[in-house]
């Protein structure tokens, strides 16, 4: 019917057979390359962790109090009744919340969450537009019907056979990428290579703003569109710089709470990508659906190729200059916000001050550059308080609740704390009914108006959020409640939530502190040797604390930050 004049009946019945059998072969290779696809990465991931399992050894495990002075042990502590509720350990649930609080204190760690989040965002969103970029501004269905016209069965006429080769590109300039990077990293450091990668992301996406479908030569308009396509993946290659740096954050996360908490660190870096990948989705098709998209037509869900102006710019821009700029912004942010400049050093002095930690004396913290006092270490029976108690930050809290009598301690925190929870459950209820309201008004599907719903669905996502965290914070202060709170133990936490005057710490162990650090970089320069030839090894012969290094312990403290 779409000829002039319209074709016989009959020819048109055999056109639309065997275009449905067309459609039919189509749909079944399509399958058939997803699952190839699918089976090769899946192989490539059990090859990679294989690997991880036989090269990377894990440090050895330490004790959940490794605070240890010479004035008292954990073994001089008297024993709580064993039936009682403060004698059992603290469960998992009570563990949680205070893990992520411990977690956000950490300043390092803090000024890598905001990159982190702009980083996953720009990935999302490129992965998100890639095939509306190849189909609606490169339109190779588009350009082949130019004059003059290539056959349609040519294979820069399909958008599929476009995306594949770029995306092949991307994953093995990425793959080669990473010697490269790693090759960097270890010439500059980790952290000059972590901020350049997100500077060379940027020049490398601001590239893809330029091919488009008025190209007037098409096949270097395919060339091009591939090689910038593979030029993106080059920075992607340098991904395993954040794990190394985590690595370290753990380390002085380590340092500062005295208990190390790996999963807790890498639970949270799998969970925001799953977290960010919604909304970065979502963002760019709200924005073309209100500029005007005209999406698919029914019933093949051909795509119109013919959009408006202005829509093939929001690809544009949503694809290339959006990403470049959340690249440079987070670029910017690991320049100036990230406090370790110099990681090697860091390391070192992080290493030092856990030996130290370790024999319960004074060390040097790297980011503050004051001497720090560890806290004599809790008894046994008080774990599960300390650990009820964590739910809530600063020694404000723990003064106030000294202040209160014996018998109703964890009052004020409950009462506090249902106050929060009436509050988020407010906030949430009322989030919750805009979103019903919105979407029962039809605003979800106004161009206008349809991000009003999902900025609602957003913000009730955050108030169920509060409305857990404030649900456990009262669970805590119920359980604190029931305890026996005794002034020990809150002077316990509160001389470790309290940073000790350096003019009190003793003068012997500040100039220890010095040393050790002085001897973990020479270990650090001798690994090698300490640990397979200790008898070739350059040991400062006159620094008791390098001498009380053994070559177990240099392995320890000079193997390099690991986030397994």
């Amino acid at each position: 019917p779409d000829t002039n004049p319209p074709s016989d009946p009959f020819c048109q019945d055999i056109c639309e057979v065997a275009e449905a059998k067309c459609g039919d072969a189509y749909t079944y290779s399509d399958k058939q390359a997803m699952m190839i696809v699918g089976l090769m990465f899946g192989l490539w991931v059990m090859a990679s962790m294989v690997v991880c399992v036989m090269v990377i050894k894990e440090k050895g495990a330490r004790p959940n109090t490794p605070r240890v002075s010479a004035e008292f042990s954990v073994d001089q502590a008297v024993p709580a009744p064993e039936n009682s509720a403060a004698n059992r350990p603290p469960t998992k649930v009570e563990e949680t919340l205070p893990n992520f609080i411990a977690m956000m204190k950490n300043q390092p760690f803090r000024a890598m969450v905001i990159p982190w989040v702009l980083d996953q965002t720009l990935a999302a969103m490129v992965a998100t537009m890639l095939p509306f970029f190849v189909t609606y501004v490169v339109a190779p269905e588009r350009f082949c019907v130019r004059d003059p016209v290539i056959p349609e069965n040519h294979f820069i006429c399909s958008d599929l056979n476009v995306l594949s080769v770029g995306l092949v590109g991307l994953l093995v300039a990425a793959i080669a990428a990473m010697p490269l990077w790693y090759t960097i990293a270890r010439r500059f450091g980790d952290y000059k290579a972590w901020v350049a990668f997100n500077f060379l992301n940027a020049i490398t996406n601001i590239l893809l703003l330029f091919p488009g479908y008025y190209w007037e030569d098409r096949i270097t308009l395919v060339i091009v569109t591939c090689v910038f396509a593979a030029l993106n993946g080059l920075p992607m290659g340098a991904k395993f710089l954040t794990d190394n740096i985590l690595g370290m954050v753990i380390d002085y996360d380590e340092l500062r709470r005295g208990v190390r908490t790996e999963a807790a660190f890498t639970m949270f870096s799998g969970f925001i990508p799953k977290v960010v990948s919604v909304p970065a989705a979502a963002f760019p098709l709200s924005i073309l659906a209100a500029i005007g998209f005209k999406a698919p037509a029914p019933p093949n869900g051909e795509p119109n190729l013919y959009q408006d102006e202005k829509v093939t710019w929001g690809i544009r821009i949503m694809f290339a200059v959006v990403p470049t700029l959340l690249a440079l912004l987070s670029c910017y942010l690991k320049a100036t916000r990230f406090p370790f400049k110099d990681l090697g050093v860091a390391d070192t002095e992080i290493k030092a001050g856990l030996v130290l930690r370790r024999q319960g004396r004074a060390y040097l913290d790297p980011l503050s550059r004051k001497f720090v006092l560890p806290a004599p270490p809790p008894r046994q029976e008080w774990l599960r308080s300390i650990t009820l108690l964590d739910h809530f930050t600063g020694p404000n809290v723990i003064i106030a609740t000294m202040e209160e009598p014996p018998a109703d301690r964890g009052s004020w925190l409950r009462r506090r704390a249902t106050k929060q929870l009436i509050g988020a459950a407010v906030g949430t209820g009322v989030a919750l009914t805009g979103t019903a309201v919105t979407i029962s008004l039809g605003m979800l599907q106004n161009r206008a108006w349809g991000w009003v719903p999902s900025i609602l669905v957003i913000l009730t996502g955050l108030g169920v959020l509060a409305v857990l965290v404030a649900w456990l914070r009262r669970r805590a202060a119920q359980a604190l409640c029931e305890l026996n709170l005794s002034d020990e133990l809150l002077k316990n936490v509160l001389a470790e939530r309290s940073l000790v005057p350096e003019s009190e710490i003793p003068r012997p162990d500040v100039s220890n502190a010095f040393e050790v650090v002085s001897a973990v970089a020479s270990l650090e320069a001798n690994a090698w040797e300490i640990i397979h030839d200790p008898r070739r090894a350059t040991m400062p012969v006159g620094n008791p604390a390098a001498v009380a290094l053994t070559a177990g312990e240099a392995r320890r403290v000079t193997a390099p930050p690991r986030t397994l």
